[in-house]
């Protein structure tokens, strides 16, 4: 597996449990290098005890051979140069835009440095009346966040208030257990200059958005991690009724 993010770890994962030798290599020197240091460090706990070999701060010099058949990565890291020989060989190692030859410089619609089309915070391109969403107009990419998108693009043409500005997306890697997150980590916190305090709970001391007194609004608004049962509160309550249809006494 090359790459230590939320793709390589749950695919390792995934393939260890179906009885494969997995070996993770990852250039920077934790798994899940977004993440704060002591979530990469239990993830590199899990991994181990699993059985998965984890090479950090390694780079791959060449590979040889064909995935599926036979191949041969040759490395270079702490422990010196090696060669891992496998059947398969997964490349995690980010994604990139599909925007190239699909005639977007006749639109009008620009690109910036990294290949997304440029968007506004309401979702609408340098074109007039042409919108993007999802990943290939720099979203983070999850399924969740792309159906976020599309309510901003519906709701756009008609004057509607939902835009892209700080909307509180949860990050989830589907590993056993679950990593999940919403907003800022630690690390993000200090690199924005953002005061903070760190408190911890354990995961069932939770609690419920009807003990916080929550309107149903919040949770139709909200943007719920993709695929899990809290995303089906979206389409529950969008078809709430803005009046009371059984009025009190």
């Amino acid at each position: 597996m090359l790459g230590g993010g939320y793709v390589g770890l749950k695919f390792s994962q995934a393939f260890r449990r179906f009885g494969s030798r997995v070996t993770v290599i990852e250039a920077g020197p934790q798994l899940a290098g977004r993440e704060d240091s002591d979530v990469g460090a239990a993830l590199l706990d899990l991994f181990v005890d699993e059985g998965i070999e984890v090479l950090l701060v390694t780079e791959i010099r060449q590979v040889e051979g064909h995935s599926g058949h036979r191949v041969r990565v040759h490395a270079n890291g702490a422990q010196g140069n090696r060669t891992i020989e496998g059947s398969d060989l997964l490349v995690a190692t980010g994604r990139k835009a599909n925007t190239d030859g699909i005639g977007l410089e006749l639109t009008g619609v620009q690109l910036d440095e990294h290949g997304y089309i440029k968007v506004n915070d309401r979702l609408l391109t340098t074109s007039e009346n042409i919108w993007s969403m999802g990943d290939c107009a720099g979203s983070p990419q999850f399924t969740h966040v792309t159906f976020d998108d599309f309510r901003i693009v519906q709701d756009s043409p008609n004057g509607g208030s939902r835009t892209t500005k700080s909307r509180l997306i949860p990050f989830c890697m589907f590993t056993d257990p679950k990593l999940a997150r919403v907003g800022r980590n630690e690390a993000e916190a200090q690199r924005d200059g953002v005061e903070y305090r760190l408190v911890k709970m354990p995961m069932a001391a939770v609690q419920t958005a009807m003990a916080g007194h929550l309107p149903y609004m919040t949770l139709r608004d909200a943007i719920f991690t993709h695929p899990t049962m809290s995303e089906g509160l979206n389409q529950l309550l969008a078809g709430v009724s803005k009046k009371s249809t059984h009025p009190s006494a």
